[in-house]
């Protein structure tokens, strides 16, 4: 699996980093532009990302332009919902609008920080991704 871990704090991307090891490659981005980029690239590459872990608040632009932004390029490429990529997004706010407005905007999941191994798991696997057990 391609892993794509988006956080501005280099401790959540390095602890979320070593979970997600165990189950694929994992690329870290620290701005929402920065995440944008690889994935154009893994694009470009041939080799897309299977799962994207997006925070909400960062600098420069944030989960939820990136997320916006990630689903229309995924659209202009004619990704059809079953082939995108899975984004979840992290946060440590439970805003319900916040909330909404992640899953308007298309994500597959909103995980509260900080992320505990069981929850992640059980949405991934509840998402089709079948990551097993760490």
């Amino acid at each position: 699996m391609q892993i794509l871990i988006v956080d501005d704090d280099s401790m959540s991307r390095a602890v979320m980093t070593s979970i997600f090891t165990q189950v694929g490659k994992c690329d870290e981005a620290s701005t929402g532009v920065e995440a944008v980029a690889a994935f154009v690239t893994a694009y470009k590459n041939g080799n897309p990302y299977d799962i994207v872990m997006l925070d909400i608040t960062m600098p420069v632009m944030c989960g939820q332009e990136a997320l916006v932004t990630m689903r229309r390029i995924e659209k202009e490429r004619n990704i059809t919902e079953m082939e995108r990529t899975r984004i979840i997004i992290t946060s440590g706010s439970k805003d319900p609008q916040t909330v909404k407005n992640a899953f308007v905007n298309e994500c597959d999941g909103y995980m509260k920080k900080p992320i505990e191994l069981h929850k992640m798991l059980k949405m991934l696997n509840a998402i089709g991704l079948n990551i097993g057990e760490l």
